[in-house]
Order: C-alpha cells, then sequence, then structure tokens
C-alpha cells in the first residue's frame, strides 16, 4: 500500500498540472474518487492490523483448554 502511495502521488504531480483540472474535468473526479477509495483502503487496513488483530490476539490467548481437555464458552 505504500509504494502504492508513493507511486500515486508521483503520478498526481506529473499529470495535475492545476488543482482546477480536479473539479472541472472528468479525469480529475474520477481521480478523486480512486484517491478516496484508496484512504478508505488504508484505513480499514491500519483498523484491522491496530484494532482488530491485538483485541483476536487476547482472545485467543484467553481460550486455553481446561484440564479435563474440554473448551468452554469464555
Amino acid at each position: 500500500m505504500v509504494v502504492m502511495g508513493v507511486t500515486g502521488a508521483i503520478l498526481f504531480v506529473y499529470q495535475v498540472p492545476d488543482a482546477t483540472i480536479l473539479l472541472n474535468k472528468r479525469f480529475g473526479i474520477l481521480l478523486l474518487l480512486k484517491i478516496a477509495l484508496y484512504l478508505i483502503m488504508v484505513c480499514c487496513a491500519l483498523f484491522a492490523v491496530f484494532f482488530l488483530g491485538p483485541r483476536l490476539r487476547q482472545k485467543q490467548a484467553k481460550s486455553i483448554e481446561s484440564d479435563d481437555g474440554e473448551f468452554s464458552l469464555e
């Protein structure tokens, strides 16, 4: 994702000489949509890595077998 963001930023600099292109042309509007989708993807990945991952690891550590070999619902 980092490589995609860096290369996208470089291409953005080369392809968009003026900021008015972003709102006045179809290319600019589609580019803004792609940037928004990329940012949503990065936010979802960060949420999964920093919030969901640790919570799942904690739950996995708590679900240890009991002495008789059976699992509990906790």
